[in-house]
């Protein structure tokens, strides 16, 4: 297995301690010393998880959405904002090669909520796959509200329930959408039901395709990160789901509880109080966030 190829010196950009008081991970917090097994590999992306959000507001907004690791760092760590797969995963996979592991970055193709026969969708998701003493595992940090909250054995077949949910990993044939050659779908049991989250490339990428393919999930008029407001935070045993002003909260074996947020107001306090963010100051906030919300001006 081969790290992502990266710049001279990207990894070096991460500062590790601030990073693990930003998710609350070491030593001076009654948890583990970092090291390249699977135990610091489960309690770090658990932290992270629970304390880096799910959110899109950057490009929302129109902002730009750099991966260089200056910018992951600053953005994800010291604004304590929150970000998407290609920010949440680049990052991680800094950390986890600054502590030695062997990681490398994957793309996918998102078909979660899509009808079977639904066209092919491009690959427009980053995922991790890290190998620890021979076995490889299936690492994902920023798949919103259905992102795996546990890391998972690639071996298919396997159903492996996490706190939230129950996943497997399926190799399947050329005659799905989306898939070509040798395809992985990775699907999460919903009722008696597994429904596919995305299909996946297991050849691993470079940074110049994930720049790529960030510039066109921030960017294209069509992009539903572009039109849509999508954040989603793992807490207390829930899965906590914004969607523009529908706000799900998602428990394992429970009927999930919804509220419609009518306010801008609202929604704010909701970004800070409930998924711990802080909206980047921009003149066309209030403007956007009425927008998802259906308001007029």
């Amino acid at each position: 297995m081969t790290a992502l190829p990266s710049h001279s010196g990207e990894t070096a950009a991460i500062d590790l301690a601030a990073y693990f008081r930003r998710v609350g991970f070491g030593v001076g917090t009654g948890g583990l010393a970092p090291r390249a097994d699977l135990a610091t590999l489960r309690a770090l992306h658990a932290r992270h998880l629970a304390t880096i959000p799910f959110e899109n507001l950057s490009p929302l907004l129109g902002m730009p959405v750099p991966l260089d690791p200056d910018h992951l760092h600053h953005k994800l760590v010291d604004q304590a904002r929150g970000g998407y797969c290609f920010e949440h995963n680049l990052l991680f996979l800094g950390v986890l090669q600054r502590l030695g592991f062997a990681a490398e970055g994957l793309a996918a193709r998102v078909r979660w909520n899509l009808p079977h026969d639904a066209p092919v969708t491009p690959r427009t998701h980053m995922l991790l796959r890290v190998r620890i003493d021979e076995t490889d595992y299936l690492l994902d940090t920023g798949f919103g509200g259905m992102t795996p909250d546990a890391p998972l054995a690639w071996q298919c077949g396997l159903e492996q329930a996490t706190a939230l949910d129950t996943f497997r990993l399926r190799r399947i044939t050329t005659d799905e959408p989306g898939a070509a050659g040798e395809t992985y779908a990775l699907e999460a049991k919903i009722g008696a039901e597994w429904r596919v989250l995305y299909l996946i490339d297991p050849e691993p990428k470079h940074r110049a395709d994930f720049e790529q393919m960030n510039w066109f999930v921030a960017t294209h008029p069509q992009s539903r990160f572009v039109n849509h407001l999508v954040v989603a935070r793992p807490a207390a045993g829930a899965r906590h789901n914004l969607f523009n002003g529908r706000y799900t909260i998602h428990r394992r074996a429970a009927p999930p509880e919804v509220r419609e947020v009518d306010s801008v107001e609202a929604l704010l306090g909701l970004l800070g109080d409930v998924f711990g963010i802080e909206p980047p100051p921009h003149p066309v906030l209030h403007q956007r966030l009425r927008a998802v919300l259906g308001i007029s001006a």
